[in-house]
């Protein structure tokens, strides 16, 4: 007698280009009773706040059994439920804050659970439990990690002056978001390593070395992850950060 499940793929959530994000799951399946044998993988997915996700794993029950009861369950601590399955239905979660946004769909060989308008609390630890007409149970375990769309980008200048050359630094931050990707641009043009453009292990911060009048022009931050984009600008030759250019700017109108 035995159960198994095993992820189908990567479910009906939306395509990240239409603003949600790539579901990728993490189940984790093993053995609750010695007759259930359950192939184990290991995967996550990623909570993003206001999108929605469908997990959904396969069922293979040896013939003759059948299922009794299924559920879906967060593990905060405590096991919560949030929706009962049931056999060739769709069942309207009835628990606690799940009520309303939380479906499970049960067919012969499939079983999925899908919860919409996403909240950060929707992170963590989930299981699915399913216990067969012959008493035997099989579960399944698998893991939400909050997805932060990047926010709030900022680039903080510094300049520095040693003997007669200048130094100036552009550090790049960002308030929040999940594993941020950085970028720099001048005029529009992609900035690489070389030994006038230094920069940091995750290019968040340039330094670029031995100002020149020709370095005083707009340079971009961009930052990105697996939800959004965002970038920043900053103009070199207005910030009063930067004398050195402002100095040449104020020069070149004089003549």
């Amino acid at each position: 007698m035995t159960v198994s499940l095993w992820p189908r793929g990567p479910g009906s959530s939306p395509r990240i280009e239409e603003g949600v994000c790539a579901l990728v799951f993490f189940l984790l399946l093993h053995n609750v009773d010695a007759g259930v044998q359950i192939e184990s993988q290991q995967r996550d997915f990623f909570v993003i706040e206001g999108r929605n996700f469908t997990i959904a794993a396969d069922i293979n029950i040896t013939q003759g059994d059948t299922i009794a009861s299924a559920f879906w369950a967060k593990k905060n601590g405590e096991r919560q439920r949030i929706v009962d399955c049931f056999p060739d239905q769709v069942e309207t979660a009835s628990y606690s804050r799940y009520t309303g946004r939380g479906w499970c769909a049960m067919q012969a060989d499939s079983i999925t659970l899908t919860l919409t308008k996403l909240t950060p609390k929707d992170s963590g630890d989930y299981e699915l439990k399913i216990t067969l007409n012959s008493g035997e149970i099989g579960t399944v375990h698998f893991t939400g990690k909050l997805y932060v769309p990047v926010f709030n980008v900022t680039i903080v200048p510094h300049s520095e002056k040693t003997d007669r050359q200048t130094k100036l630094i552009l550090k790049c931050k960002v308030s929040a978001g999940t594993d941020p990707i950085f970028k720099w641009t001048a005029s529009d043009k992609t900035i690489a390593r070389s030994s006038k453009y230094v920069m940091s292990a995750d290019l968040s911060v340039l330094t670029i070395l031995e100002l020149e009048s020709s370095d005083c022009h707009v340079y971009t931050c961009i930052v990105k992850n697996d939800v959004n984009v965002e970038k920043k600008l900053f103009n070199v030759s207005e910030s009063e950060d930067v004398p050195f250019c402002r100095e040449h700017l104020y020069a070149h109108v004089l003549l």
